[in-house]
């Protein structure tokens, strides 16, 4: 895998988002000032056109117009300074404030890559390198079944041993059919029973495959599509998780259930099935759980395009 590759693109998307988040908030501050006070609109309008004036004598060589109209610029910002102040406000409030004010947090002066970019780009590198010694743990070779009872039975002469070793085979048969599976997973059972640990697995061996597969943690899924929704910061995230070959979910059921969060799970599990992708689900919440969890809809959905595994054992945490 070229992490410095995927480094940069993620460094690039990061410094793409902060100017957006800046650019959308400083047009937030500023709409509202200019509302509340239509004379430092004007006098905003009026900097603008004296800087269009101030550009076009730098480029003629007008030196004394040049002059006055810096004194100009001068004097109106220091009138919309003082207007601010009598509001109570900071005298820079409605300047558009960068991390970085050497590159306004493009990352680049000019075609040279600046100091910033570089520093942010080494731990993009070194986080990514940590990530990955991290996730090569979760193998299907590492997940131990020793930690499974051979002699507790969870059914008619099955032991639990057995019964996990079935489905950690049926979790690796999901990766080797991944294509041509109908329906996606849910690993369902009590915590520390192996859930998290089995999916990602399965993400690892489905990457090293080739397969595009996103993995995350419900709440982390809700709070970023609801950013990207609320924020105008564009759907990269959004657009990755509706069109991904296999989309992880991890700890549904754990987030705070909100108008927002039960709309994007519908739609999530909808428009996947329609195209035909599938998901894995972890949960604690085993399917009447599920069923006061959420709407009808929501669980129909579920429960009918996904493969139920529950997880027996103990609390694997407790026995380490």
């Amino acid at each position: 895998m070229n992490y410095q590759k995927i480094a940069y693109q993620n460094v690039k998307s990061l410094f793409q988002k902060t100017r957006q988040e800046k650019m959308a908030a400083f047009e937030k501050r500023k709409n509202s000032i200019h509302e509340s006070n239509p004379e430092i609109a004007e006098i905003d309008k009026e900097i603008i056109s004296n800087l269009s004036t101030f550009t076009r004598l730098a480029l003629s060589g007008g030196s004394a117009s040049l002059e006055n109209a810096k004194k100009k610029d001068k004097e109106l910002k220091e009138k919309r300074k003082s207007l601010l102040k009598s509001m109570n406000l900071p005298e820079d409030y409605l300047d558009l404030k960068y991390n970085c004010d050497k590159c306004s947090d493009y990352g680049f002066i000019g075609a040279e890559t600046c100091q910033c970019f570089k520093e942010e780009l080494k731990k993009e590198e070194i986080r990514l390198l940590k990530n990955a010694a991290k996730a090569m743990e979760n193998t299907f070779s590492a997940f131990d079944l020793n930690y499974y009872r051979k002699d507790h039975l969870v059914a008619e002469e099955i032991s639990e041993y057995d019964y996990m070793t079935f489905v950690k085979s049926r979790a690796e048969e999901f990766c080797r059919t991944l294509t041509q599976n109908k329906k996606g997973i849910i690993f369902a059972g009590n915590t520390g029973t192996g859930k998290t640990f089995l999916s990602k697995c399965v993400y690892n061996c489905l990457v090293e495959q080739g397969e595009d597969v996103v993995f995350d943690y419900a709440q982390n899924l809700f709070d970023k599509t609801e950013k990207e929704k609320y924020s105008n910061i564009g759907y990269e995230y959004t657009d990755k998780i509706m069109n991904c070959s296999l989309l992880i979910i991890d700890d549904l059921g754990s987030e705070m259930v909100t108008p927002f969060s039960t709309a994007m799970l519908y739609n999530i599990l909808n428009i996947r099935q329609e195209k035909g992708l599938l998901n894995l689900i972890t949960t604690n919440l085993e399917p009447d759980g599920l069923m006061k969890k959420y709407e009808n809809r929501i669980v129909s959905r579920l429960m009918g395009y996904h493969d139920l595994l529950l997880f027996k054992g103990r609390d694997i945490r407790q026995l380490i």
